[in-house]
């Protein structure tokens, strides 16, 4: 679990990751986890808030604190 603060993400950032979750079509995920680049080859099936932090779900049942994003389908998020 990540205990920094939260960094929202930009509009337009948020607004692909929507836009992939509509399609249902699997993406490949970099995010970082303790330090290090982790990826991951999922669909994206819902995106939350939870405890003053945004969330994506996946149907491999990770799921992503949203500033942990490094990239989305060769889209930089950092």
């Amino acid at each position: 679990m990540n205990d920094n603060p939260y960094q929202p993400l930009a509009c337009g950032l948020y607004d692909q990751l929507e836009h992939l979750a509509v399609r249902g079509k699997s993406v490949d995920l970099v995010f970082l986890e303790n330090e290090s680049p982790v990826v991951l080859h999922a669909c994206i099936t819902d995106l939350f808030s939870e405890a003053e932090a945004e969330y994506l779900g996946t149907d491999t049942g990770e799921v992503i604190r949203l500033d942990a994003l490094y990239m989305v389908d060769a889209i930089p998020f950092r």
